[in-house]
């Protein structure tokens, strides 16, 4: 493996096309990006397959990130985040689909080692098609497919230190 921190994407279906990859390529060439865009697993679909990620033989942390995103003034200090074994870095969520549970992050930015996830890893691999659809059966987020940031915090709650990233490095930018 080479010296630069590995970051993971997803760009599976039609959503995003490739100028997102580009663009971030573009953006984080000191990095080595990791593109995936077939799922990893025929059962596993769209955002999930980040999950992917957290089952890395490797010492060093990731980062896996979304691909619609800005990235703009010192945007470098998000990957630069110091963590420490047995912590989470997760981007702050500043809006939410629920209000039954006070869940904290954004599910398009995190940083971890892949082998304190191994278990998040293990237990979604165990009932793939469930936990895809738990969050949506109970009314806590909306289909067709959403709910892994909800997994993944839970998750990490079970064994790891949830830390989040400055709220102030983040905004939402919504267009018609």
């Amino acid at each position: 493996m080479n010296d630069k921190m590995n970051i993971i994407a997803v760009r599976i279906g039609e959503k995003y096309g490739p100028e997102y990859e580009a663009y971030l390529n573009n953006k984080l060439s000191k990095y080595n990006i990791i593109w995936i865009r077939e799922p990893y697993h025929p059962h596993v679909t769209l955002q999930w397959n980040k999950m992917w990620g957290m089952q890395l033989e490797q010492d060093d942390p990731i980062c896996v990130m979304d691909i619609d995103v800005l990235l703009v003034n010192d945007y470098e200090k998000i990957f630069d985040f110091p963590i420490e074994r047995g912590q989470f870095a997760a981007m702050p969520g500043w809006w939410r689909d629920t209000k039954k549970h006070p869940w904290f992050i954004n599910g398009g930015f995190f940083k971890y080692y892949p082998k304190d996830c191994k278990y998040i890893y293990d237990k979604f691999m165990s009932d793939i098609r469930g936990w895809q659809k738990y969050y949506i059966e109970k009314g806590i987020t909306t289909g067709p497919v959403n709910g892994e940031q909800h997994f993944v915090e839970d998750s990490v709650n079970e064994r790891l230190e949830l830390k989040l990233l400055p709220v102030e490095w983040f905004t939402r930018w919504v267009t018609d």
